[in-house]
C-alpha cells in the first residue's frame, strides 16, 4: 500500500469515527509532530545575524517604521 493510499484509509477511518476523545487525541498527536518538526528545523543564530538584525531594527526605528502599543491596538481592534 503507497502513501497515498494510506492517507486515504486513514481519513476514511477518521470520518467513520464517532468518539471524541480519539478525534482529540489525533489532533493533538499532530500538533505535537508539527512542534516537534518545527523545533528541529531551528537553528541558533550566527553573532553577525545577531547585529544585523539589530542594526536593522536600529534603523527602522530612526526612520519611524515603529508602531506605539496604542496604535497597534487600534489598528488590529484590540480595544
Amino acid at each position: 500500500m503507497n502513501l497515498e493510499q494510506r492517507k486515504l484509509l486513514l481519513a476514511q477511518k477518521l470520518l467513520k469515527l464517532k468518539d471524541v476523545k480519539i478525534i482529540e487525541s489525533v489532533e493533538s498527536l499532530l500538533q505535537e509532530f508539527k512542534a516537534e518538526l518545527y523545533e528541529a528545523e531551528l537553528r541558533p543564530m550566527s553573532n553577525t545575524e545577531f547585529i544585523e538584525r539589530i542594526e536593522t531594527a536600529e534603523r527602522e526605528v530612526e526612520s519611524g517604521k515603529v508602531y506605539s502599543t496604542d496604535e497597534l491596538i487600534k489598528k488590529f481592534n484590540l480595544e
